[in-house]
């Protein structure tokens, strides 16, 4: 990811340089050497953690336990294609081995963690981006909901979810799992809106971007509704000015 996002700064920079031929050779030159090492890391991958008879990614060389983790080859590091085969069988190996029957998702194989039986929001989330990069709009939204569904009345979310009970449960408010929510809800925004912006609008693209907003609010509205019945807490909370324009955009 950070070397992609080198190439980038380099692609953004590069018109400032226009009339520098010295500069410019230097920024081909520098473009060139990081690409090379992109290449080599995927090579490297591909030869070391990637089986080769089945064409599923591990994520070591030590043992073929699935683990959510290696999504992150696609996201947030952008090494393969979601719609690469092999990548492609490995999305299909996590959905048999850590796809819970209530459609969450596991951290890994033989997790002995709290059981290891209850999905995580930050793996489901995970398999969230993966389906928005994939694609698939309506299996992002399946795990997008699932997550939303999970929180609390103020919007919180857990380490994980109960099975038996779909509620949050172990520690509850934890900040990866409210960091994964926002980056996943940022992304999904972000591809859905530039489609509502476009002149060719279908009515299932315009109830999937209502559908989300309605989640945001659903889980952010208790939390402003708590803070104006008790302001002394606002500066506690400090909510940002943007998120009480959304209330106002959202009602």
């Amino acid at each position: 990811a950070g070397l992609n996002a080198m190439t980038q700064i380099y692609e953004k920079v590069k018109g400032k340089y226009e009339n520098n031929r010295l500069k410019l050779e230097q920024i081909s030159k520098n473009t060139l050497k990081i690409k090379n090492e992109i290449n080599d890391i995927k090579k490297y991958v591909e030869k070391n953690l990637c089986d080769e008879n089945t064409k599923i990614l591990h994520r070591n060389t030590e043992d073929s336990k699935m683990d959510i983790s290696v999504i992150g080859t696609v996201y947030p590091f952008e090494l393969l294609s979601p719609n690469e085969k092999k990548v492609v069988n490995t999305v299909e190996k996590i959905n048999l081995t850590l796809r819970t029957y209530t459609s969450g998702y596991l951290r890994f194989e033989q997790d002995s963690y709290m059981d290891g039986n209850s999905p995580w929001p930050i793996a489901t989330l995970w398999m969230a981006l993966y389906y928005i990069k994939s694609g698939n709009r309506k299996k992002a939204l399946e795990c997008f909901e699932f997550v939303t569904k999970s929180a609390t009345q103020l919007g919180f979310l857990s380490e994980q979810v109960d099975n038996k009970t779909m509620k949050p449960n172990w520690v509850i408010g934890l900040g990866w799992s409210h960091a994964m929510y926002i980056i996943t809800l940022a992304e999904i925004l972000k591809k859905y809106v530039s489609i509502l912006q476009g002149s060719k609008v279908n009515q299932a693209q315009k109830q999937a971007f209502l559908l989300i907003r309605t989640y945001f609010l659903q889980k952010s509205y208790n939390i402003l509704k708590m803070l104006q019945k008790y302001p002394e807490y606002e500066q506690e909370v400090k909510v940002p000015e943007k998120v009480w324009a959304l209330r106002i955009w959202y009602m």
